[in-house]
């Protein structure tokens, strides 16, 4: 885990409150757009406490090591410019802040605030963000870590979706994070939690949130990500090895493994080697000619017989998808099929209504109601 700095551990002496400090740092790592950054309203930015800002984001370890692309780099700072010349006492701005920005502006990568090389990651081109992960409800820099992700910073690329992290996937990680730090019990009996002996399957996986974030949380015996396409597989790879270096291993953990899975060619000998207990997966319902293929999938899965690894007591298969409410006629489809195929369905929204849990991510405005269905076998 990257700790967060404290005012107490700059040289320059700035001083933030951590109730300010915090959320812009968190903001920063998962590259909330500028125009929608939420910046406090400050009595006064001294230059220390500018120099401190720029140390807890731009120049942490986590973003020297696993930087935004460089236009997000620039942007950041210049609105640290803007807001320097709007509370600083005389509008100073702290010189590091102006040598990285004039760094960021001339070559791309903040060689004059630091040498922070890695910005030459190129606009439009690949970057990491980062995704704060409170644990047990501590919202305090000891109480958070980090899941890094390398994805694209547009949201089509090289052919697909799946080398970006979607609003569907972040709002059922909020209620996988509840659900952790409430001690594995959901708020409602009717949406069963992921016990910690749960072998998970994630279907579409893409950059591997869901399953990455199960493993950081420790609520699975055994995870695997799965996808079709070849470059998404190389991505979960890749960020799989980011989480699981020997710096981010802070404990135990279980490695999540990498296999091809495709829907429309399912060999159920493989579904059977993997043995799921549990399947998860997030905005994997937007093509209606994939409906079927994981209809079919998931139908087998939940036909699976009980697990031969599970020597106490046998867990019941339930498969969750995670869904926007975005295609009204595809929703329909799938919902026909599940019901066709004699799968049971419990509906819950998560991202408004009772159950909807905490909010600890950025959520794109106007992108969609996001909701829970938990698929148990009929």
């Amino acid at each position: 885990m990257e700790p967060l700095p404290t005012p107490a551990e700059h040289p320059d002496g700035g001083h933030l409150p951590q109730t300010i400090l915090t959320p812009l740092t968190l903001q920063y790592h998962q590259r909330v757009p500028i125009r929608h950054f939420q910046f406090p309203s400050l009595p006064t930015f001294t230059a220390a406490n500018q120099h401190l800002l720029l140390a807890s984001t731009l120049h942490s370890p986590l973003s020297r090591r696993y930087p935004p692309a460089a236009a997000y780099a620039r942007a950041f700072v210049k609105m640290l410019v803007r807001k320097a010349e709007e509370y600083a006492p005389d509008g100073e701005v702290n010189e590091r802040v102006l040598e990285t920005y004039v760094g960021l502006l001339q070559d791309g990568n903040g060689a004059g605030g630091g040498g922070v090389a890695a910005y030459a990651v190129g606009d439009g081109e690949v970057a990491y963000t980062s995704y704060a992960i409170p644990i047990r409800g501590e919202e305090t820099p000891a109480g958070i870590d980090y899941l890094t992700l390398r994805e694209e910073t547009a949201k089509i690329s090289q052919g697909t979706t799946g080398l970006v992290t979607w609003e569907a996937a972040l709002r059922f990680g909020e209620w996988l994070i509840h659900t952790y730090n409430s001690d594995n019990t959901s708020s409602s009996s009717s949406i069963p939690s992921i016990p910690p002996n749960a072998r998970i399957l994630e279907l579409g996986a893409g950059t591997g949130f869901l399953g990455l974030l199960l493993a950081r949380l420790g609520t699975a015996a055994a995870i695997t990500l799965s996808d079709v396409d070849d470059g998404v597989l190389d991505r979960l790879r890749e960020n799989v090895a980011i989480n699981n270096s020997p710096s981010s291993l802070d404990t135990p953990r279980v490695i999540p493994t990498v296999e091809r899975l495709d829907w429309t060619n399912l060999n159920k000998t493989h579904l059977e080697r993997l043995d799921p207990t549990h399947i998860v997966c997030a905005d994997v319902v937007y093509d209606p000619l994939l409906v079927e293929p994981l209809v079919g999938v998931l139908q087998a899965f939940l036909a699976l017989r009980p697990s031969p690894s599970l020597k106490i007591r046998p867990i019941p298969r339930i498969a969750y998808v995670a869904l926007t409410r975005r295609q009204p006629a595809t929703r329909t489809l799938f919902m026909d099929a599940l019901h066709a195929a004699g799968i049971c369905v419990t509906t819950v929204g998560l991202s408004s209504g009772d159950e909807k849990p905490p909010e600890w991510f950025w959520h794109e405005p106007g992108c969609g109601e996001v909701d829970l269905l938990v698929l148990r076998r009929g």
